[in-house]
């Protein structure tokens, strides 16, 4: 049975079951789903015929297989976290949301993996959308068009790559890359078209914001891993939009919008990896990949229990919570070392992995993005945790269980793929000169300190020679004019006055349509006999 059809199945089914059934309907096949997937046999497929095509809704591999587990694993979480909160159209499309994602992960051809890709879209939309809310129906309404747009790419380069080829297997496209691009980038919030994302996950309610940052961003990436042939443009692409992610998170006063920042960081650190030629590398920035879905979840989850318990999440009116939340900084401290790629995380072994297929220039640029990372994170520690408190910061009410236990299970997971590798090494079917690494000798351990030392020393450096401006750590700071700088809503005045210019031309008057049909066959008229 494909896990996906069986979490759209959950969210369909919950349209038929009373409120107090919901949840556990939802709950059931994500837990289904779960647990079929590691028992797929890789290469298995489902294939049928539809028009002149021959499609494969179904293809198992280990990538595949990997993506899923985790993917599904996260959403159980956020299912879990989102209890206290959720209203009955959650369960009907976080499920349908999660089961389209986990279609197009399994996609064997590129018509599957299109259509899913929409219906991610539009049952995200409707995730965020609050019509009773005037801001949070904007929000929901940009997000859509952005994605509408990259849908349109994505359906131009098939289309394209179709008229060249003539087969719509899923494998890197061999024609209409900058469509493919474009439409990768905007799912994927690459520098530049990144807009929707601090907008959009910044401003929903947290429980739905946990659920937003497992899968749109994720699957970007995974597009990139599957669509797209390895090149130098993904590694200084990846480079920049990482870098540029970094300065934007420093400059943030915002929890949630500091993270999203941080997901464009993180993605785009992957990115490099991908622009490999070397399959090592690539594999090592899917398993990166997967890490960062589970400890950017639990990061997620921490902002919504401070929400939750402060009802603050600007960092200048937070502060002193050590005392008053010490799981929570437990776990924050945890996700954070995940991050960094500590010794005894997953993130670790990935790092070492995708180190292993690159060469000198691209690894002294993944150094340059973990340092940065390290210094976002000590920035929102310290300001979060151990910053004396202001005043307006109030400790409203303590977190619930049903808040705090989704915490500990995904802080169990971040350490499992450390401490034991080698089922997902057996899944990836890395080489023998992988498999054989001594992944905590005295070298490898030096390389994953060595950034959290640099970070370390320039955040001690800034915080007390005068950078604390920079860093975001003056009293009062502000977000940033500049940071809500958005070229498409800049735009939108343009439109307008163009659209008020035509509409006085075009206005129903019969006569003056008339006259322009009358202009238009003059000139055509006297176009021909010019020739």
């Amino acid at each position: 049975m494909h896990p996906g059809i069986i979490l759209l199945i959950g969210g369909l089914g919950s349209l038929l079951a009373r409120k107090k059934y919901k949840f556990f309907i939802a709950l059931i096949s994500g837990l289904a789903a779960l647990v079929i997937i590691p028992t797929l046999n890789p290469g298995a497929y489902w294939s049928f015929s539809y028009l002149d095509f021959e499609l494969l809704l179904f293809r198992v591999d280990g990538p595949a297989q990997i993506m899923g587990v985790v993917l599904t694993l996260a959403a159980l979480g956020a299912l879990l976290f989102a209890r206290l909160s959720a209203g009955s159209k959650f369960y009907l499309l976080a499920p349908l949301y999660a089961g389209s994602s986990l279609m197009v992960v399994f996609a064997g051809d590129l018509l599957t993996f299109f259509v899913f890709w929409e219906l991610m879209t539009i049952s995200s939309f409707f995730l965020i959308l609050n019509s009773r809310q005037r801001r949070t129906k904007k929000t929901g309404i940009y997000y859509f068009l952005m994605h509408m747009v990259g849908g349109l790419s994505l359906l131009g380069a098939v289309m394209v790559h179709y008229g060249e080829t003539g087969h719509l297997m899923l494998a890197p496209l061999q024609a209409g890359q900058p469509w493919l691009i474009l439409a990768l980038g905007i799912k994927m919030a690459f520098i530049g078209v990144h807009t929707w994302l601090p907008r959009t996950y910044s401003r929903v309610p947290y429980h739905i914001s946990v659920f937003l940052a497992i899968f749109t961003t994720k699957i970007g990436i995974y597009g990139v891993f599957r669509l797209l042939e390895p090149h130098n443009f993904l590694i200084w692409g990846g480079g920049c939009s990482a870098l540029l992610g970094v300065i934007l998170a420093l400059r943030a006063n915002k929890l949630r919008t500091i993270l999203c920042y941080s997901i464009i960081t993180k993605l785009g650190y992957v990115l490099v990896t991908m622009g490999s030629g070397s399959w090592i590398s690539r594999i090592g920035g899917l398993m990166y990949l997967t890490n960062h879905i589970i400890y950017k979840t639990l990061l997620f989850m921490i902002s919504g229990i401070i929400i939750y318990a402060t009802g603050k999440e600007k960092l200048d009116q937070l502060g002193g919570l050590a005392g008053k939340m010490p799981f929570t900084m437990v776990c924050t401290l945890l996700a954070s070392a995940a991050a960094a790629g500590l010794p005894l995380t997953g993130s670790y072994i990935s790092k070492i992995i995708l180190k292993e297929g690159l060469t000198s220039g691209p690894y002294i640029l993944l150094t340059l993005i973990e340092v940065g990372t390290i210094l976002v994170f000590l920035k929102v520690f310290y300001s979060v945790f151990l910053k004396k408190q202001k005043r307006n910061t109030v400790f409203r009410k303590k977190p619930p269980l049903s808040l705090q236990a989704p915490l500990l299970i995904l802080v169990s997971v971040i350490f499992i793929p450390g401490l034991r590798p080698k089922p997902v090494f057996n899944l990836m079917e890395l080489e023998e000169t992988v498999l054989e690494l001594s992944f905590f000798q005295p070298y490898f351990l030096w390389s994953s300190l060595q950034p959290v030392l640099i970070a370390g020393l320039l955040f001690v450096a800034g915080y007390f020679v005068g950078s604390r401006d920079f860093l975001g750590l003056e009293p009062g700071f502000q977000h940033r004019k500049y940071l809500n700088f958005d070229p498409y809503l800049q735009s939108k005045k343009y439109y307008l006055l163009v659209g008020e210019k035509f509409s006085y031309w075009h206005n129903g008057d019969l006569s003056r349509y008339l006259f322009w049909a009358f202009n238009i066959l003059l000139f055509i008229w006297i176009s021909l006999l010019w020739r």
